[in-house]
């Protein structure tokens, strides 16, 4: 390529980029030239019996026309912004409430097991009593074989119990042997037990069937907010994909022994 006529005062160009310029150049000169001013569209008009006024009213309806096309594009381009940011804070939203529902089932589910735990343990404490009472209905002079049976039925359910139903079954096995064994040997008059042993006991049983008593109604409370916070809307819907079921209450067979 000849660089004879190159004016000297202009910046140079460099060889790899003359090629894209010339091209450009050359799109830009037949864009020139495919457009036509008035003046040559009513020339041409008049050539062909149009009157001048016909044209120019032409041009500025198509002019409008192309106006309106281009804001009509930008209000579709602007819709389509506007539905996207509002998708977008739906999902964010529903993303908000998702978590917020499964924190609430989480914290709810915990406060159950946590309650439960506790049931738990008082029960157990409860069923620990059942050799003491076997040995005192062994040795006393008033013998029960039947009374035995019952104790040992009792503490061999509550050893086997491993779910969570089998437990609370248990537990109403446990009160009624040791309900049984109150009738049996603690007086019904009103007095204290005489022997030491039996005094003991008695005190045992009040203090465990007390704190049992209060684990379960703690434990009932939670149940009582579990079961109704899974059964709102939205956490009815999040609580089914999770798997989670209204829980069972945990009420004793039999009433526990009064202290006397």
């Amino acid at each position: 390529m000849t660089h004879a006529f190159r004016d000297q005062s202009e910046e140079p160009v460099a060889d790899d980029m003359a090629d894209d310029v010339l091209a450009l150049a050359a799109k830009y000169y037949a864009e020139q030239q495919a457009s036509f001013s008035e003046a040559e569209l009513i020339a041409a008009g008049s050539e062909v019996s149009i009157p001048p006024e016909l044209i120019k009213k032409a041009i500025a309806e198509v002019a409008y026309q192309k106006q309106q096309a281009t804001l009509a594009a930008q209000m579709r381009k602007e819709n389509r912004r506007l539905l996207f940011g509002l998708a977008g804070g739906m999902l964010a939203m529903t993303g908000g409430l998702l978590m917020l529902s499964y924190n609430t089932l989480v914290s709810a589910t915990a406060r159950v097991d946590a309650a439960w735990a506790q049931v738990d343990n008082q029960m157990q404490r409860r069923a620990d009593l059942l050799p003491t009472l076997m040995l005192i209905a062994q040795a006393s002079n008033q013998h029960k074989p039947t009374l035995v049976k019952v104790l040992q039925a009792a503490s061999q359910s509550s050893k086997a119990a491993l779910t969570t139903e089998q437990k609370i079954a248990a537990s109403q096995q446990v009160d009624a042997a040791v309900t049984i064994f109150s009738n049996t040997f603690i007086p019904s008059h009103g007095s204290e037990p005489k022997q030491g042993d039996l005094v003991e006991i008695h005190y045992e049983m009040v203090g465990t069937a007390n704190r049992l008593a209060v684990e379960r109604m703690r434990f009932n409370q939670a149940v009582d907010s579990y079961n109704r916070t899974i059964s709102f809307f939205p956490n009815s819907l999040l609580a089914n994909a999770m798997g989670l079921r209204k829980r069972g209450f945990a009420t004793p067979q039999l009433p526990p022994p009064q202290s006397r």
